[in-house]
């Protein structure tokens, strides 16, 4: 089992509230998965939330943030004792939300779903404690049918709780 913690996202969305794609950068998140080891390649499934809130105050007041919600299923493949290569496919659920604190203006919040790749790379620092660089771009998007993607820096804490019989 491993904790991946996001610590620096970027997303790439559709803005609601001004029509256009915009991108976002925000701070931390959480993530848990399950592995298979197996020789060289571990297999895992996992699920993990970006928070993308730094907020954007429009000129009146209010925010307008992005969060993501990502289930993915992949491969790591050790190319060195430190260097991994990780590649897989992930469904995500952009969630855009955004408030102004003027009363003609309404609350917008909407989801997009889409189904994407995810490829990155893990460094290894301890047996427990590695740095991962992931990119996630959309293939295939079921609402707005505008491109997305996020590329995340996290820290992961792998937990063992079974070990092989020698």
């Amino acid at each position: 089992m491993a904790i991946a913690v996001p610590v620096i996202n970027n997303a790439h969305f559709y803005d609601y509230r001004n029509n256009k794609s915009e991108n976002q950068t925000g701070y931390f998140g959480i993530g848990t998965s399950l592995f298979y080891k197996k020789n060289k390649n571990e297999f895992s499934i996992g699920i993990e939330s970006l928070i993308l809130q730094a907020f954007i105050f429009p000129p009146k007041g209010g925010y307008s943030g992005i969060n993501c919600t990502l289930f993915e299923a992949l491969i790591h493949h050790k190319v060195s004792s430190q260097v991994t290569l990780i590649g897989g496919l992930n469904y995500a659920i952009y969630q855009f939300h955004s408030y102004i604190d003027v009363p003609l203006f309404n609350d917008i919040k909407k989801t997009d779903a889409t189904i994407g790749l995810t490829t990155g790379a893990e460094f290894i620092a301890t047996k427990t404690t590695s740095f991962l660089l992931i990119y996630r771009p959309a293939l295939v998007s079921f609402d707005n049918k505008n491109y997305r993607h996020t590329i995340s820096l996290e820290c992961r804490f792998t937990i063992n709780f079974w070990k092989k019989k020698m």
